[in-house]
């Protein structure tokens, strides 16, 4: 057996060569002739209503074959789980950057002219920016229509709901919170709150529109999820799904954020409106005013314990700022809202999560969505009660963690809980007890951070598997050192994350060919994580052939079989089983062509990578079974289908943070990240660390730097040149472990590994900020800022303390003077 054909090894990506030397297709490589230019005009105002709209100098400049407002189109409106949003604004805007007339041209820069010449007058509204204050009683409302929304389920449920701006509300939990609450000997309570940041791919949204005089439409674009694109499209503009094609290509990035319709509709209507196709390039300035980026949050967190410290309650309120519009979203709640409990066994919880308008720009999906916000919170939470109870924080989430069996605090069955051995592993190849209490250095077995014991973890079991890996070359400085930048502080921080593997449907066809080699046909896109690899790696194992003799093909819903979209950490798992049936019904209907010709039963037959026997001494290669079996039989289809919609398997992730605060300046530099993942069993491990290694930097991004900051609704970067992204410079050392063991639901126990990487970043770097310096941070992004005010504010205490204590001395002097007979007067 070759190397590739195991799982586990390393496999070679083929579109790599395609995409190093520009060769690969994506969607703004697509070309029509005779196509315009499609550019829209932006609404300043993040609350106004249109009072009048002039679009007649546009319309006569030279070289403009359409001007649309929404009063030339019809009043529809589009969305996933909600549709909220007008294809073009139709009497107010509700973010700064709305869409509110769309031109076409012979080329941009005419285009540009003629946005140039409308002119809009607005009257502006009162400002909904936040989300607590868009939450209560008497506020204005910004959708007071949404009852009739088309998927918009939740408001059949609480009534008065049109008078307020919560979207969607939901309700989780198991126990009584009040008799948990009421039988703990610690309550704590702490808020806090992240911010909005975009995903950071680097290709922005394209679509190239055709309409036919045959009422069909042709779609090119770099949305991730085709299918669910074409349907979506099919209900917006009243055609049968039939009557539309999407085309896709290579996708550069996505992190979540082309799963939803964009600038299709508009480009639609104006091809309608000129009779040509028409094309749409966001540009970077568009893409951070009004793509769909990762929800701001509010998250209140409140646990009861007892003084050994095991959880006995928690409450927890969510509230995910929607923006303008919820309809970006498979639903206006994500998925995350679950895990605002942890991945700890708690009797007595409660979980209110709210979906929230408010006059921003519409959130969407963002790698895992909802779980980074929700696991800062909780893993933050996390070290504050330990800390209250006087135990290390590992030792604490050691005793509280969930083990097999057990429920989760939401109610939830859990398969192949690992979250102990997960946790283990990532204390075992991390620093942690070896560099304690921020430069004394202990080893295992002695004092923790706060005194406490810290016992030696178990070694993993035998039934368990670890890869290492190793990025950078970060050598860890003394704990305490000084330079000519200032003093730096050393410290460490753990967190622990689950998320589940993902769901959904897909189909795929497996093709034989006479030369033995073979081709998966799948309707899934590969937004660059390499899919279309491990989809001809699964096919390779099941038809024994080498990864060589496999190609792919997709790139049209018009050819392709339909698949759920490359999201939510579902291709390996969903779409590999559907190319794994369908490579499984392919080989088997060889065996039927070799049992032929070999004159045998299929319980004769044997067959292993490549080829086939018979115990009369009959064999063949798969090539020469085809070849043997003349035209009429020699097309091979192999068809699979899969669909899984509820699921117990879930995956953890342990990360270990080690950072340096400059205590002068407030700057947080990260050395290392030690992450452990449970991924069931690595199909391609490089593949696997690396999305490891990019889920800790993005995630690091978003603990220090990245925001999309508003004032008042107005957005204030508008530039990537002013968009803090963390870089190759900022990238600390990954040390990343694989756990294999327990097996999850995709092909050959594979789980998932695409989102699970990123949530325990943040809560990790924030515990260890708050070990090195003594301050903690409740709202993301943690920058040099908040740390120096912080670390300020501190100083200002410690010496108001020590001047209290000073007169404290004094005065007991004094009446012991007093006692003495001694009196002063002043």
């Amino acid at each position: 057996m070759s190397a590739e054909m195991r799982n586990g090894a390393t496999l070679i990506r083929r579109e790599t060569w395609e995409k190093v030397t520009g060769e690969a297709v994506f969607a703004a490589d697509f070309e029509l002739p005779q196509h315009l230019e499609g550019k829209v005009l932006r609404s300043p105002y993040p609350h106004a209503r249109i009072v009048r709209i002039d679009t007649v100098k546009a319309r006569q400049l030279r070289g403009v074959h359409a001007v649309i407002t929404a009063d030339d189109i019809p009043n529809v409106r589009f969305g996933n789980g909600v549709a909220d949003q007008p294809v073009l604004a139709r009497g107010r805007v509700l973010f700064a950057g709305e869409k509110v007339a769309a031109v076409a041209a012979v080329d941009e820069d005419t285009a540009l002219e003629a946005l140039s010449l409308i002119t809009v007058e607005y009257e502006e509204l009162p400002v909904l920016a936040d989300p607590l204050a868009a939450m209560r009683e008497g506020a204005q409302v910004l959708h007071p229509e949404r009852r009739n929304y088309r998927h918009n389920r939740v408001l059949e449920k609480i009534p008065g709901l049109e008078m307020m701006n919560i979207g969607d509300h939901a309700r989780y939990g198991i126990g009584d919170v009040e008799e948990g609450m009421a039988e703990a000997n610690i309550i704590l309570e702490h808020t806090f709150r992240t911010q909005t940041v975009h995903q950071g791919y680097l290709e922005p949204h394209f679509t190239l529109v055709q309409t036919g005089r045959d009422k069909g439409v042709r779609v090119w674009t770099n949305n991730k999820a085709p299918f669910q694109l074409r349907g979506e499209l099919a209900k917006v503009l009243g055609l049968p799904v039939t009557d539309i094609e999407v085309n896709y290509g290579f996708i550069g990035g996505d992190f979540g954020g082309k799963g939803a319709v964009m600038d299709e509709p508009v480009c639609y209507y104006l091809s309608k409106a000129s009779g040509r196709p028409v094309q749409m390039v966001m540009t970077a300035r568009e893409e951070l005013l009004a793509a769909n980026p990762r929800h701001a949050t509010v998250i209140t967190l409140k646990s009861g314990l007892k003084h050994d410290g095991r959880l006995l309650a928690r409450q927890a309120t969510v509230v995910f700022e929607s923006g303008a519009y919820a309809g970006a979203n498979s639903h206006p709640l994500v998925g995350g809202l679950r895990r605002a409990l942890g991945a700890y066994r708690i009797p007595h919880t409660l979980i209110d999560g709210y979906a929230v308008y408010t006059n921003s720009v519409p959130a969407g999906h963002c790698r895992a969505p909802g779980d980074p916000q929700v696991f800062f919170a909780v893993e933050s939470h996390t070290d504050l009660l330990a800390e209250a109870v006087g135990l290390d924080p590992y030792e604490f989430r050691r005793l509280n963690v969930l083990r097999p069996g057990e429920l989760s605090p939401s109610g939830l069955k859990w398969a192949g809980i690992n979250a102990l051995e997960t946790l283990d592993l990532a204390v075992e190849r991390s620093e942690w007890g070896r560099t304690k209490n921020r430069g004394e250095k202990e080893e295992k077995g002695q004092k923790g951070q706060k005194g406490q014991e810290t016992t030696v973890p178990p070694a993993i079991s035998s039934d368990h598997r670890e890869i290492e890996y190793i990025s950078g070359k970060n050598k860890l400085p003394e704990a305490n050192w000084k330079t000519s930048l200032g003093t730096y502080q050393y410290g460490i921080g753990m967190a622990l994350t689950e998320r589940a593997t993902g769901l959904g449907g897909s189909a795929a066809v497996v093709a034989i060919h006479t030369d033995g080699s073979a081709t998966v046909i799948s309707g899934a896109t590969d937004p660059g994580t390499g899919s279309q690899t491990i989809l001809r790696h699964i096919a390779a194992q099941e038809l024994g052939l080498p990864l060589a003799k496999i190609s792919f093909r997709g790139g049209n819903t018009g050819m392709a079989p339909y698949d759920n979209g490359s999201g939510s950490s579902r291709v390996t798992h969903v779409t590999g089983q559907a190319v794994r049936l369908a490579a499984q019904d392919a080989l088997n209907q060889v065996r039927e062509l070799a049992c032929a010709q070999f004159g045998c039963t299929q319980g004769e037959l044997s067959y292993d990578h490549g080829l086939f026997k018979s115990p009369q001494g009959n064999s063949g290669t798969m090539a020469q079974i085809m070849a043997g079996s003349g035209r009429s039989k020699n097309i091979i289809l192999g068809r699979g289908g899969y669909a899984a919609e509820k699921g117990e398997s879930t995956c953890f992730s342990a990360q270990v943070a080690e950072v340096l605060v400059d205590t002068d300046t407030g700057q947080v530099r990260v050395l290392r990240v030690t992450a452990v993942n449970d991924i069931g069993q690595a199909l391609n491990p490089a593949a696997v660390q690396a999305q490891v290694e990019g889920a800790v930097v993005q995630g690091m991004g978003f603990a220090l730097n990245e925001e999309l900051p508003r004032v008042n609704g107005r957005p204030q970067v508008q530039s990537l040149a002013d968009y803090k992204m963390a870089t190759a410079p900022d990238a600390p050392s990954v040390n990343s472990y694989l756990l294999e063991g327990s097996p999850g639901p995709g092909p050959f126990g594979s789980k998932a590994i695409g989102e699970q990487g990123i949530a325990a970043t943040a809560p990790a770097i924030a515990n260890a900020i708050y070990h090195a310096a003594g301050v903690r941070i409740f709202d993301l992004p943690i920058t040099a800022e908040k740390v120096k005010k912080a670390l300020d504010e501190k100083r200002t205490r410690k010496v108001g303390r020590e001047r209290g204590e000073e007169k404290g001395q004094a005065g007991e002097k004094g009446q012991a003077g007093e006692k003495a007979g001694d009196r002063h007067e002043i």
